[in-house]
């Protein structure tokens, strides 16, 4: 399709002796476009355009694609995850709501696979989330049922004043919370719900019981 925007990845000097292209003539040797959503409701195409030079000495240098972008004829951005990821709207919801508002075709594959590719990219961030929550003096632990996958599963929390981590366990108890790789670790003050697995299991020096849930009880008992 015709690009809104067209970026060009120019060399700026040979690959092979080191001399300046700026004065060189290039050409477009190979040309992909990413398809994502900007921030209207609308879908930006942009092509990105890797011009190749030739340096007098006969070598011939090429542009680099930034980061992200692969080396095929057309993709999607990540943004193509959000909805699904971030929104949580079921994916073949997702892409009615592509054709309906953007226009665009997409398969429901198309989608699954932008949100792999993300989560492989957050790995290094996750771990970072999770040292950060285990070198905290006090944390917040909590667990709730939710369906994954047509099945009953179990999503736990570990927060800190600034992130919380998620993720889906086997079940409630310990299997379930040591899946996440965070209670098992954990040192400090773990404030929770009282549940049990939280005063057998772990490494916690003490605990504390959210109010949360004591207003919770103290309702219940009037």
């Amino acid at each position: 399709m015709s690009p809104d925007e067209v970026t060009q990845h120019v060399p700026g000097a040979c690959g092979g002796c080191g001399a300046a292209l700026k004065d060189v003539t290039g050409e477009v040797s190979f040309r992909t476009q990413v398809t994502d959503l900007p921030a209207a409701v609308t879908v930006m195409v942009t092509e990105h355009q890797v011009i190749q030079k030739q340096c007098a000495c006969g070598h011939v240098s090429a542009g680099v694609l930034p980061a992200g972008v692969p080396w095929v004829q057309a993709s999607y951005g990540p943004k193509a995850a959000y909805l699904h990821a971030v929104q949580h709207v079921p994916i073949e919801r997702c892409q009615e709501l592509f054709t309906e508002l953007f226009g665009v075709k997409v398969s429901t594959g198309l989608i699954d696979r932008a949100v792999t590719r993300i989560a492989a990219q957050l790995e290094s961030s996750i771990a970072q989330v999770k040292d950060h929550i285990i070198g905290c003096d006090v944390a917040h632990f909590d667990e709730t049922p939710a369906r994954v996958n047509g099945k009953d599963q179990w999503v736990h929390a570990a927060t800190s004043e600034c992130v919380t981590h998620l993720h889906v366990g086997p079940g409630r108890g310990k299997a379930g919370i040591d899946a996440g790789g965070v209670w098992s670790h954990y040192s400090g003050v773990a404030v929770h719900d009282e549940y049990g697995p939280y005063f057998t299991t772990g490494i916690a020096a003490g605990h504390a019981i959210c109010n949360a849930h004591r207003i919770r009880d103290l309702n219940a008992a009037i």
